[in-house]
């Protein structure tokens, strides 16, 4: 089960053309700790006008090992690579290093690998988010527990959740701001990564216990009323 954390905005620019062949879409059994961070990654790629040849000249990895990098393919890569890629698309080092870590995690790499992994690269400090991030985050972050809570149980897994959410919105805020409404942006980002957390029966998530507690969550993080949303939402409760 993996979910995706591209989230509806404003109308994309065109993407600027670039030579050779396109790059592939993201292997369907990359899983959603993984998307989390490759998603925004590739993304910017896209948007960037780079070539895979253009980076490789940065990054010692060849063009079609970038190319499987970038779909999700072959082994889950080391944070040197990622960081060198991060420096050249203009990706900010502490989100998608809180990121890839979480992915690694769950890839079942040990502590020893990451910390290995990290050793060569510079030092992971967190600059700070931009400031409309920062006041969005103060304004949303009590709700946002209480959703996760409401489907996740442990309170350390809850609380992964939010910070990843967080984390997702910071690597894609410049969408967020170009979107319609930022905060139901950021909130559908919370939604995936808390469904993505969420435990699971027949593939799907086990959401119908708190599907009340979801709506009165949204009523109090979004920035209009949605009184017309409690009838139909205290029915479908009652079934």
């Amino acid at each position: 089960m993996t979910t995706s954390f591209t989230t509806p905005g404003a109308d994309p620019d065109p993407l600027p053309l670039r030579p050779g062949r396109k790059l592939g879409p993201i292997a369907a059994d990359v899983g959603s700790s993984h998307r989390a961070w490759l998603e925004p990654t590739r993304e910017r790629y896209l948007t960037s006008g780079r070539t895979l040849s253009d980076l490789g000249l940065c990054i010692p990895l060849a063009k079609s090992k970038l190319s499987e990098l970038l779909r999700g393919i072959g082994h889950y890569p080391r944070w040197e690579v990622i960081h060198r890629l991060a420096e050249e698309l203009g990706i900010p080092g502490w989100p998608l290093h809180h990121l890839w870590k979480q992915a690694a995690l769950d890839a079942r790499k040990t502590r020893d690998w990451i910390n290995r992994s990290t050793a060569r690269t510079v030092a992971i400090a967190p600059p700070g988010p931009p400031l409309e991030h920062g006041a969005l985050r103060e304004m949303v972050k009590d709700g946002y527990r209480r959703y996760a809570g409401a489907f996740l149980a442990d309170p350390a897994v809850r609380d992964a959740a939010v910070e990843d959410a967080f984390a997702i919105l910071w690597l894609s805020f410049g969408d967020a701001l170009a979107s319609p409404d930022t905060r139901r942006y950021a909130w559908n980002i919370l939604r995936a990564t808390v469904k993505a957390k969420a435990d699971h029966r027949d593939h799907r998530p086990l959401l119908a216990e708190a599907a009340f507690d979801t709506v009165a969550l949204r009523d109090k993080t979004s920035p209009k009323p949605r009184w017309r949303s409690w009838p139909r939402a205290w029915s479908c409760s009652r079934r």
